[in-house]
């Protein structure tokens, strides 16, 4: 089994907390973490820059499948 390094998220509080919720009803849709990762980072990048592209809801998305696939690890 390959070891798949689990970077910190830095995130605020509540898109955290949003993308929790939204993990939870997502128990064993686990996916590629490496893309889910990506997207989520870019999106990120998107909100820190203040870029008009960002979609809050998008990112809470992203993040509650990237959550949902580390749980499916454990």
């Amino acid at each position: 089994m390959k070891i798949i390094a689990q970077p910190t998220l830095r995130r605020p509080r509540s898109l955290i907390a949003a993308a929790t919720q939204v993990a939870a009803a997502l128990k064993g849709q686990g996916s590629d973490i490496t893309s889910l990762t990506q997207r989520e980072g870019h999106l990120d990048q998107l909100r820190r820059m203040g870029d008009a592209a960002y979609s809050p809801l998008a990112h809470v998305t992203a993040l509650a499948r990237l959550l949902a696939a580390r749980r499916c690890l454990l």
